[in-house]
């Protein structure tokens, strides 16, 4: 009866021990942007981006991380001086959620833009009806991640190996932007760091996850 109460204690005492290592990540709840896929439509006349992501709304670059909901930002550009979109509107359907959204000229980037709030993100495929000054097409948008890419938890995994992402996170008024890029086929994980003195930004491999660049700003 003795040995059975030992060993029930030893067992108790090592469940505990396994649960109290697996504790929960340092950096998950100072992510303000979590971009994790980017989606693409080429023609002749012009390109259509949608960058999907969870994201701080509004944005507020104070280290501190507000509420967050899912966005689709689309980006239209055309490719001709003599054509212009400016009255455009996209549709589309994720599940069984319809959306819709005008775009919007930006002077800066002298590109047409709409952010629309959903539910769910499409996968690997994403079909949107454009509407160029009354004129519908019909598109099929594709993801440009790569199937090797790491997922953006491997990255900042990584990261959390460096003693200095470490120091930088564990401000208390901190917060972390995530985004996929994508250069000539190949996937990047961009991670910036963001507090009340500077950005710090690290570029990341985003197959091996090795790190190619890191700037403080």
């Amino acid at each position: 009866m003795l040995l059975k109460k030992f060993l029930i204690l030893i067992l108790a005492f090592a469940s505990s021990s396994i649960f109290s290592c697996a504790k929960k990540d340092n950096y998950s709840d100072k992510i303000s942007q979590l971009r994790t896929d980017v989606f693409e439509y080429d023609c002749e006349d012009y390109s259509l981006t949608a960058y999907v992501e969870n994201i701080e709304t509004p944005t507020d670059l104070d280290g501190i991380v507000g509420k967050k909901e899912n966005q689709m930002v689309f980006k239209l550009k055309t490719k001709s001086t003599d054509k212009n979109y400016e009255n455009s509107s996209i549709k589309f359907c994720i599940g069984e959620n319809t959306y819709f959204k005008r775009f919007d000229f930006k002077q800066i980037t002298s590109l047409l833009a709409c952010t629309v709030q959903v539910v769910s993100f499409p996968k690997e495929n994403l079909l949107v009806t454009l509407n160029l000054n009354g004129k519908e097409e019909q598109l099929a948008m594709t993801s440009v991640k790569n199937p090797t890419t790491k997922e953006w938890k491997k990255a900042l995994d990584e990261l959390a190996k460096s003693k200095d992402f470490l120091e930088l996170i564990s401000k208390e008024k901190t917060e972390i932007k995530v985004r996929l890029i994508d250069n000539d086929g190949y996937d990047y994980w961009y991670v910036g760091v963001i507090d009340q003195e500077k950005t710090t930004s690290y570029l990341l491999d985003g197959e091996n996850l090795e790190l190619i660049a890191k700037k403080d700003g």
